[in-house]
Parts: C-alpha cells; sequence; structure tokens
C-alpha cells in the first residue's frame, strides 16, 4: 500500500522558466550551469577537446528531452473501486495504469486521493491498490490524474495530466440498525431470508458481511470461492417508505439522520437477501431480492434531498424511518 503524501514531501524544486509541460529540477539547475561554465570555457580556450566534451554534454540534453517525451507517450489510466462505497466507511480500489505502446515506460509517479504511487510500467498494466473513505453521500467527480516522469537522468521533470471524466455514487452511511415494531426485531428480518428453510432452493457466491456459518465448505473447495447452499425461507417481503417532504423533518441534521437509518436497513436487507419493496415519494421499486434493485435504491438513496411537497400518507404496513433505531 504507498504511503500518503504532504504537499510539502510533494514540492519540486523549480526553474523559474518553464517550458510547456517539463519543469527543470534543483539538479538541472547545477547541470545546465555546468554546461554553460564549459561552454564559456571552450570558446575562450578554442580547444578542440574541450568543444568536444562540449558537444557530447550538449547531445545528452537532447537525448534526455526525446526519452522523456517518449517515456509519457501512450499511457492512459482507469479507476476501479469495489462494488458498493458507502460514506464513512473505507472502500478499496485500483488505479490501472496502461501503457498503450510496446516500449517499457520507466520512473513513473503520479498522486491519487492524497496517495503517491511511484512505478517502472514494464508491462501493459499495472495495477496500484489504494483505499479511500468519503465523508459525505452524493456524486463525487474523479480529479484527472497528473502523471510525472524526471527519466533518463533526472535533469528534468516532464508531465502528463489524463482526464478520466468518471465520477463515483457514494452511497449513504450504514449503521446496524433494528425495526421497532417488528417482533424480535433484527431475527424478523433474518428469518424473512432464504437459508432457513428446509428445502433446496439454489447455490450462489457468499456475500461479505453474512454470517460465515452458512458457508458450504465442500462447494467452496470445488469452486475455489466461498459458496451458499439457499433453501426456502418465508416468503414475506419487507415494505419500506421514505418521504421527503421538508414538513416532516426539524432540519437537514434530521432529514440526513433519516437518509441514514432507511440505508442501513436496506443493506441490511441486502445481506440477509431479503425480498424488499421500497417506495420513496411516489416512485417505488418493486419487491426483489434481485442486487441491482438494491444497486438502484443505493444510488436513489445517495442523491435525495428535501422537497418542497406536502407530506404523503404512509402505505400500511410500511416502515419509515421513525419505526428504525440504532442497535
Amino acid at each position: 500500500m504507498p504511503k500518503r503524501s504532504s504537499n510539502k514531501s510533494l514540492r519540486i524544486l523549480e526553474f523559474p522558466c518553464k517550458s510547456g509541460n517539463t519543469s527543470i529540477k534543483s539538479r538541472g539547475i547545477f547541470f545546465l550551469l555546468f554546461v554553460i561554465f564549459i561552454g564559456a570555457i571552450a570558446v575562450n580556450s578554442g580547444n578542440n577537446l574541450v568543444y568536444l566534451t562540449f558537444s557530447t554534454i550538449l547531445s545528452f540534453i537532447l537525448i534526455s528531452g526525446f526519452l522523456s517525451f517518449s517515456n509519457l507517450r501512450n499511457i492512459s489510466a482507469e479507476i476501479k473501486l469495489q462494488e458498493f462505497v458507502f460514506a464513512k466507511k473505507q472502500s478499496a480500489g485500483y488505479l490501472l495504469i496502461k501503457n498503450n505502446s510496446p516500449s517499457p515506460k520507466f520512473r513513473l509517479k503520479t498522486e491519487l486521493f492524497g496517495y503517491t504511487f511511484q512505478v517502472d510500467l514494464l508491462s501493459d498494466i499495472f495495477a496500484l491498490r489504494f483505499s479511500k473513505i468519503f465523508e459525505r453521500r452524493g456524486i463525487y467527480k474523479i480529479p484527472g490524474i497528473k502523471i510525472t516522469s524526471d527519466f533518463p537522468f533526472g535533469f528534468f521533470e516532464r508531465k502528463k495530466k489524463i482526464e478520466l471524466n468518471e465520477s463515483i455514487t457514494v452511497f449513504p452511511e450504514i449503521k446496524s440498525v433494528s425495526i421497532n415494531r417488528l417482533e424480535g426485531n433484527n431475527e424478523s428480518i433474518a428469518k424473512r431470508k432464504k437459508g432457513y428453510g428446509e428445502e433446496f432452493h439454489s447455490v450462489r457466491k457468499y456475500i461479505e458481511g453474512e454470517d460465515s456459518r452458512r458457508i458450504n465448505w465442500k462447494l467452496t473447495a470445488k469452486a475455489n470461492e466461498p459458496m451458499v447452499i439457499e433453501t426456502s425461507g418465508e416468503k414475506e417481503k419487507l415494505d419500506v417508505f421514505m418521504d421527503t417532504s421538508s414538513y416532516l423533518y426539524k432540519n437537514e441534521d434530521e432529514f440526513e439522520d433519516a437518509v441514514v437509518k432507511i440505508t442501513s436497513l436496506v443493506y441490511k436487507c441486502f445481506l440477509c437477501q431479503t425480498k424488499l419493496s421500497f417506495r420513496i415519494n411516489n416512485d417505488k421499486i418493486k419487491a426483489s431480492s434481485d442486487k441491482e434493485r438494491y444497486r438502484k435504491i443505493f444510488e436513489i438513496l445517495a442523491t435525495v434531498k428535501m422537497t418542497d411537497t406536502t407530506p404523503l400518507p404512509v402505505p400500511r404496513g410500511a416502515i419509515t424511518y421513525g419505526d428504525i433505531t440504532y442497535d
């Protein structure tokens, strides 16, 4: 895991004059002063050997410029984050640096979310792992990736910015919750899920966060990944309703608390593979235990805002944020 960097560690000593995307590092300044010194000696002395030395040094500058320019050509980047990203929860991801040319790339340095990565790109792609905690729900635009390299001699640093034009949808924070008016609270949800009946239903992959006792180790050994056997459980579904009317909340903080409670309950139903019917105002997502439907609910809750509308009547039997408490 790369270390977080401070602004101080990223600061590069630069010559006041810049040319395009290239800057001169401190050692480069001394090198140029040395070149000027050798050139002055060559002019004053007229010695062929000094002239030869001076021309050789100049050729190094030209070679350095060509190699540094080639070193940043045909490079692209991509961000891969875990499937569900929740606020205030550490999320893992990968920064993929891709080499789209046959020649290798050396001494590449880039920064993302406070982490500094340094890599030699000797193959077509290199995956750099990082973690990030988003403080609030919503849609975050991924900043452009700036890649720098001081290859080959470390005198000059060339820069390239790759615009990703991508965004991350951060779902609301999740906490441990219970439902007040359901008998048995947590058990009432758990009993609704597949896996507590007696008849065989299906085989699926283990979902992170589930009870590990449900893993079938024989199937896991064959599939080389955790597998779960589902059996037929109860066919009930959970009805959840959220009204965004501002008349129902004292302030923005209370509304955010309601969003957290609803999201936490929905996530708990997701882990338990519970059939869920979700309604926000007049929009309804049909009852299902399908992952994509849960994702759609999370995406709605990620960007939901209070509205200046009249409160709607609560559907019969539906659970609202007032029925949910933190454990």
